[in-house]
């Protein structure tokens, strides 16, 4: 207790003297708490000035007293015999002495110290060192024999190592940072260092710096402007290489090196400031010649093997190849290295650089730091040519390939249809360097070949693939087969005499004809749609365009029946033409009007129905049928004979309600327009003619209503049958579905609507629109479901469904 309290005593009389001591103006106060003494620094921070402590392993506090301890004073823990010292990381710098004369083995400095006082661990133990990454500055002395330190780092940052900083350790290896400009006199005098790396900014080097050691090969950067005198004394240097050519050299800088002054070679620029040391002191010197000690290609290999005297390369490498960097390291680092013209960094890869096929000749030009001596390397990098003659892809104008395009597939075959009388082949190659003909004609590749005309059946195209080298090629065949046509159409007939009714029509194969009685013979010029078909009339073959033999004629009808057969030699048709010869005494008589065809559909008005259809299309193909004459005959349908309709069909036939497409075909399962059932619905009612076709005019599309059914389209819309869209149109050649149907049959009956729901199990897809009016016509059985007692509302309305309905709403309402 009373060796404390002494210590105590004389650290405090030390602390007052500190204070006592301070420079006028200073604001520190002194102060104790536990074991140390320190000085409030007056903003927030305090400074240890000593340790009164017998502990020998100490960690020292971040904070005393609310203080933030940011500093350690002047040989605040000199001569404690302290085993281990554990620094805070808010301490910015160590005073002079602070830690001399200890027995400390290990020691980490944190980052935030910046600077180390002049003998700040002078005489220690140390074998482990870790210096702070914010250092700056190393103070003099300031790790002086600690004979047990081999090695330390210099962290990024640190700009000057002090006089003696590391004299007389036992260092075999030194890290110097990028950052370093100084080093001091004796910095690292008597240690075992055997290598060095001196930084590229280093500009000074003090005397005695090195001397001691065991170095035998050094290289002082450019940027280094002083050696100062016996910087390198006492080593065992061989060689020495001074980058700079204005470096300044100290008397006796680099003496006792070896036992003969012409043993230690000199290599720098010439003139410069080391030719003349090396000359003066007897010791060898070689000029400082720019050149690669390394080069190396990422494909390849180098011929001969590199040397840095060999100026010349070649090097072989595949087709697949198509670019190669170049990795140059020069002698020296400070040496300036171009691949091509572009700088790149010694021992670092070029840019990638193309290669054609070929010979491409690389330059790898050094540059040293006179920026007049050069030395240049030339590499020749041959690239094979290619090899590959495949196609990676084959594409027709027409046709699918069969089977699919595969790169080792040659053979393939494909069908087009008798209308594709020519086509292209599109052939992408593997190489762009190969050359591709087809069937003869050179094609570039990825694009179209010229037209190929095709014959009727097989017709081959070669496909031929050159590859790049001259020697590869590779065929491939596609077999492409045009059908034969299938058109047994006629495009015209026309008779010798009397004229066709109706007037002659792709689609109308059954026609009349009335001829006087003074004609005995006509005939009959066919034209095919297809050249390739064949013709004849009543038996007898005909070409098309020409004339037929002449047909004899009897009083009364003639039939007289062409026959088309396409070139498939499959499809036919048969065109029948009725020549009616009068009798010497009558007269021929026209026809009365043509019925109108029946079997339409209507939509329900834009306020029924909130969506608008999208616009229709007239029927081209089967032309709509025309408003009959005065009397109404049932037709011998031939497709309706069969048909469950067949009863409702002949009855409305009969009520003038409905006529066919033709004289034998009344077409039942074809869909019905809007014009068509509006038509239908008007007879139905015995509606009379209109007079006026005002309501028809007022449509936008009014002329895509055929002229002979104006009046009875007109009466239709002004019964409130039929209405228009909200856009302002009609759409009378748009088809209609089964809910608008029923919609418009119930709606222009004058029925009223039903309320609730129908028995049909697609209930709930009927719209709201049409549901009242469904379950009306339902309740009357006026309509039936489809299979599963569905209605499908959304299903297009047939011929045979809108006549069934039309006579069921008569027979129930007449």
């Amino acid at each position: 207790m009373l060796k404390r309290a002494a210590l105590r005593t004389m650290a405090l009389l030390a602390f007052l003297t500190a204070v006592w001591t301070l420079v006028p103006g200073q604001q520190a106060k002194a102060a104790l708490s536990g074991d140390f003494s320190y000085t409030d620094n007056g903003d927030g921070t305090a400074a240890i000035t000593s340790y009164m402590g017998t502990d020998t392993d100490v960690i020292i506090p971040s904070v005393l007293e609310g203080l933030a301890v940011t500093g350690i004073g002047k040989d605040a823990f000199f001569g404690r015999n302290l085993a281990s010292v554990t620094l805070p990381d808010t301490l910015t710098s160590i005073g002079v002495r602070a830690f001399g004369s200890n027995h400390l083995t290990s020691l980490t400095i944190p980052d935030s110290v910046m600077t180390i006082g002049d003998y700040a661990f002078l005489s220690n133990s140390l074998t482990s060192l870790t210096l702070s990454n914010g250092l700056k500055s190393i103070g003099i002395y300031a790790f002086t024999v600690n004979n047990k330190l081999t090695s330390v780092i210099l962290p990024e940052g640190l700009e000057y190592v002090g006089d003696s900083a590391f004299y007389r350790n036992q260092l075999t290896h030194v890290t110097f940072p990028n950052s370093m400009t100084g080093i001091g006199s004796s910095a690292f005098r008597y240690n075992q260092i055997t290598s060095i790396e001196l930084p590229d900014h280093l500009e000074s080097i003090g005397s005695y710096a090195f001397d001691g050691n065991k170095l035998t090969n050094i290289e002082i950067p450019e940027s280094v402007k002083s050696i100062e005198h016996y910087a390198f004394i006492n080593n065992a240097l061989t060689q020495v290489t001074i980058l700079g050519n204005a470096t300044s050299i100290g008397g006796a800088a680099f003496v006792n090196n070896q036992a003969s002054p012409g043993d230690l070679t000199f290599i720098s620029y010439d003139p410069s400031p080391a030719k003349d040391y090396a000359v003066a002191n007897g010791h060898t010197f070689h000029k400082l010649i720019p050149e690669l000690s390394g080069l190396t290609l990422s494909e390849g290999s180098l011929s001969p093997v590199f040397a840095s005297g060999s100026l010349a390369y070649t090097v072989s490498v595949t087709n697949s190849v198509y670019a190669i960097t170049v990795t140059p390291t020069a002698s020296y680092s400070t040496f300036a290295v171009t691949v091509n013209g572009t700088t790149v960094t010694s021992a670092t890869a070029s840019q990638a650089i193309p290669l054609n096929v070929g010979e491409n000749a690389i330059t790898v030009t050094v540059t040293a730091q006179d920026g007049t001596t050069t030395k240049s390397y030339t590499v020749t990098v041959t690239r094979a040519a290619s090899n590959s003659a495949d196609l990676t892809n084959l594409e027709l104008s027409d046709g699918a390939l069969s089977p699919a395009f595969g790169i080792g597939t040659t053979s393939y075959s494909a069908t087009v249809a008798n209308s594709v009388y020519k086509l292209t082949v599109t052939p992408t190659a593997a190489d762009l360097g190969a050359t591709i003909k087809v069937n003869g004609n050179t094609t570039v590749s990825g694009m179209l070949s010229q037209e190929i005309l095709l014959d009727v059946g097989d017709n081959v195209i070669d496909l031929t693939v050159a590859a790049q080298d001259g020697i590869t090629t590779k065929t491939y065949t596609v077999t492409v087969t045009r059908a034969a046509s299938n058109s047994a159409d006629l495009t015209n007939l026309k008779l010798s005499d009397g004229v066709l009714s109706p007037a002659f029509g792709v689609g109308t194969t059954s026609y009349a004809a009335t001829v006087a009685n003074s004609v005995y013979s006509l005939t009959v010029t066919p034209t095919t749609a297809d050249p390739n078909a064949t013709i004849t009339v009543n038996g007898d073959a005909t070409a098309s365009g020409a004339a037929s033999q002449a047909i004899p004629l009897n009083v009364g009808e003639n039939a007289i029946d062409v026959t088309v057969t396409a070139q498939d030699g499959q499809t036919t048709k048969t065109y029948t033409v009725i020549v009616t010869c009068n009798s010497a005494d009558s007269t021929p008589t026209e026809d009365g009007d043509p019925d109108s065809g029946g079997g339409g559909i209507s939509t329900p008005t834009a306020p029924v129905n909130p969506t608008t259809p999208p616009v229709g299309k007239p029927d081209t193909e089967k032309p709509p049928e025309q408003p009959s004459g005065a009397a109404c005959s049932q037709l011998t349908w031939t497709d309706v004979q069969n048909h469950w309709t067949k009863s409702d069909i002949e009855l409305a036939s009969e009520l003038c309600i409905v006529n066919g497409p033709s004289n034998d075909k009344f077409m039942p399962d074809d869909e019905v327009t809007r014009l068509q059932f509006a038509l239908m619905v008007a007879r139905a009612k015995k509606l009379p003619a209109a007079g006026s076709t005002v309501g028809l005019d007022s449509f936008k599309d009014r002329e895509s209503v055929p002229a002979w059914a104006d009046a009875e389209l007109s009466a239709a819309i002004q019964a409130g049958i039929i209405e228009g869209y909200e856009d302002g149109t009609l759409r009378p050649n748009e088809k209609i579905n089964r809910a608008e149907m029923v919609t418009m049959l119930i709606r222009g009956w004058g029925m009223p609507a039903s309320n609730g729901g129908t028995s049909f199990a697609d209930d709930a897809d009927i719209p709201d629109w049409a549901k009242g009016y469904v379950a009306k016509a339902a309740q009357t059985q006026i309509i039936e479901g489809r299979s599963n007692n569905r209605f499908e509302p959304s299903s297009t309305a047939t011929r045979a469904e809108a006549v069934v309905v039309l006579v069921r709403i008569l027979q129930d309402q007449p």
